[in-house]
C-alpha cells in the first residue's frame, strides 16, 4: 500500500511542477529560463503521460507479481521501479530545459529580480519531490531486501529458463537455425 500511496504523492509533486512551469511565464522568470515553453510541455508530459504510465508499467507489475506469485515479474518491478526514481531524481535536479523547476531552476530564479513567486513554487517543488524521492528510494531498498530474503533471484531464474524452454519448444526450426 506505501508504493501505492507513493505514486499519488508522485502525482501531486508533478502537478506543483506543472504549476511551477507555468508560472515562468511570468516576465522575471520567463528571463531566467532558457524557454518556458519546453519546460511547460515537458511538465504536461511528465503529469498527463509519465505519471499515468508509471502506474501500468511499475505500480500494477509489483501487484501482479505479488498476486500471482512471479518472480521474474517482481525483478521487473525493480528496474522500473529504479527508472522512476531516476526520472524523479532528473526532475529534482532541475536542468533548464528537462520540465522541471527542480533545485538548478529555484536558485536562477531567487537569483531573479522578479519572479520570486516562481521561485517560492520551485522551492516547495523541491522540498515535496525530496520527500517523494527519499521515500521511493526506502521503498526500493525494502523491495531489494524482499528480494533477496525470500530467494526470488533463484525462482526468477527458474522462471526466466522455463520461458526459453516454452519458447523453444514453440520455434524448433528457429533453434536448429541458431545452432548452424
Amino acid at each position: 500500500k506505501l508504493i501505492f500511496y507513493i505514486f499519488g504523492a508522485t502525482g501531486i509533486v508533478y502537478l506543483i511542477n506543472f504549476f511551477g512551469c507555468l508560472c515562468c511565464l511570468n516576465h522575471g522568470a520567463a528571463q531566467k529560463v532558457s524557454s518556458p515553453a519546453t519546460k511547460i510541455v515537458l511538465s504536461v508530459i511528465f503529469l498527463f503521460v509519465f505519471w499515468p504510465i508509471s502506474y501500468e508499467l511499475c505500480y500494477f507489475v509489483l501487484y501482479r507479481a505479488l498476486v500471482q506469485q512471479k518472480a521474474l515479474r517482481y525483478f521487473c518491478f525493480l528496474g522500473t521501479y529504479a527508472l522512476w526514481i531516476l526520472i524523479l531524481a532528473f526532475n529534482e535536479i532541475g536542468i533548464d530545459e528537462g520540465g522541471s523547476v527542480g533545485i538548478i531552476q529555484m536558485i536562477d530564479l531567487f537569483s531573479a529580480e522578479s519572479g520570486k513567486f516562481v521561485a517560492v513554487i520551485a522551492l516547495i517543488f523541491c522540498i515535496v519531490a525530496g520527500l517523494d524521492l527519499a521515500i521511493m528510494i526506502y521503498t526500493y531498498i525494502s523491495a531489494i531486501n524482499f528480494y533477496k530474503k525470500q530467494g526470488l533471484s533463484q525462482k526468477a531464474f527458474s522462471e526466466a529458463s522455463r520461458y526459453a524452454a516454452d519458447r523453444a519448444r514453440e520455434n524448433p526450426d528457429v533453434i536448429m537455425d541458431v545452432a548452424r
